[in-house]
């Protein structure tokens, strides 16, 4: 994580074989949730089946079951055929692509895709998955590690400036709307975008039924929130508005009644939390180029790691990325960044989490609390996900 100076911070099934018909839901499957049909997949043709996927290719399976789990239209799963470096979408090459190739296999399609089938101002979320490329560069090929997925939320606004302001960005308490109900005052339609992915196609899928299973059954009590604040005084520390916001979502859960364990490491990454049993919900900064086991997930669970290279990789580990780490421990819905984005580029985790408990899915959420597209954030998790608990009429603590 930088300040607005560079500086990098050192001194986030069983499969199921789908029917033929398009644009049906499967007999199968449950009930279509209420925004199923303002869903797009994207899946990749070339990524190649894997232990577990039967005869079907790795992210071709992962969008197929999630159309199945959500009641998503076949008509609206996107095929798209983006070579693999190796067959494997494990290779660096692989969710790692160039603007130009970005442009060519993944954009353009999913542009021509929406204006054939008449779905520009029907689709409201889309949903990328396992096999899909993860990162990009700019137009001009400088600026390395661009999240494809936040290129992908702004593809209507004809603008590929690094970055782009967010028109569904809030302040904390800001009064918000969903985003069926609302318009971008900048007169084009934005997509909420969100990943079904991680280190194999199963946790990948698994996502919607952790979602799923944690909307009917979540109860505020099913487990803690951790907040580890560095303890910033100073108002001038450019750090200090990013440290407040540890302190702002630990303070609005306990207004809310939730159990909550504020953790001050005094700006020493050794004593950050390193035991988090019964993990709910996540929020904490700052490890650095490291991470460590010890969160412990109980479904439904949301959270992140405000650190720099969080979502540099979801596929597998490098150094400091806790979402694929996270993802392998069961947490429900996370985010990350995929290159340096500064303290001012990185979904704030009091915004998200307060919209979240307010009633707000987990994309609507994640969006609301982004200031920029274009750039280096990353969602991971069902963009549906919305617990019964926190929906209008029910008591945020019961």
């Amino acid at each position: 994580m930088r300040s607005p100076r560079p500086f990098l911070l050192a001194p986030l099934l069983a499969s199921a074989l789908l029917p033929a018909a398009m644009g049906q839901a499967p007999k199968d499957a449950p009930a279509p949730a209420p925004e199923a049909a303002s869903v797009l997949i994207l899946v990749n043709d070339a990524v190649p089946k894997a232990p577990g996927t039967g005869n079907k290719g790795a992210s071709v399976w992962v969008g197929e079951t999630y159309a199945r789990r959500r009641g998503v239209p076949l008509n609206q799963v996107l095929h798209l055929d983006i070579p693999q470096a190796g067959d494997s979408p494990l290779e660096w090459d692989s969710w790692n692509i160039g603007w130009e190739r970005f442009d060519t296999t993944i954009r353009r399609p999913v542009k021509k895709f929406l204006a054939a089938k008449g779905m520009g101002e029907k689709i409201r979320y889309i949903v990328t998955t396992y096999g899909i490329p993860l990162r990009t560069m700019d137009p001009a090929n400088k600026l390395e590690g661009l999240s494809i997925d936040s290129f992908l939320a702004s593809i209507n606004s004809g603008l590929d400036t690094v970055p782009l302001r967010n028109p569904y960005y809030l302040p904390l308490l800001a009064q918000g709307r969903h985003i069926a109900d609302w318009s971008n005052p900048a007169g084009w339609r934005l997509y909420l975008v969100t990943r079904l992915d991680g280190p194999t196609p199963q946790i990948a899928a698994g996502l919607v039924d952790k979602a799923i299973h944690a909307e009917t059954t979540l109860k505020i009590t099913d487990g803690i929130g951790y907040y580890d604040w560095r303890h910033k005084t100073d108002p001038k520390d450019p750090y200090y508005p990013a440290d407040q916001t540890m302190l702002n979502a630990y303070k609005i859960a306990q207004s809310l009644g939730f159990k909550s364990v504020l953790n001050d490491n005094g700006n020493e990454p050794a004593k950050m939390i390193h035991s988090a049993p019964h993990t709910l919900w996540a929020w904490g900064w700052y490890s650095g180029p490291v991470t460590w086991e010890g969160y412990e997930f109980v479904d439904g669970a949301v959270g992140a790691q405000f650190t720099s290279y969080t979502a540099s990789s979801v596929r597998g580990m490098r150094p400091g990325t806790w979402v694929p780490l996270w993802l392998q421990a069961g947490i429900t819905a996370t985010w990350g960044v995929t290159s340096e984005p500064y303290v001012w580029g990185y979904a704030q985790g009091d915004i998200l989490l307060q919209r979240f408990w307010s009633g707000f899915n987990f994309a609507e959420s994640g969006y609301m609390a982004a200031p920029v597209l274009n750039h280096m954030m990353v969602f991971l998790g069902d963009p549906l996900y919305a617990p019964k608990v926190f929906q209008k009429g029910k008591p945020a603590a019961q």
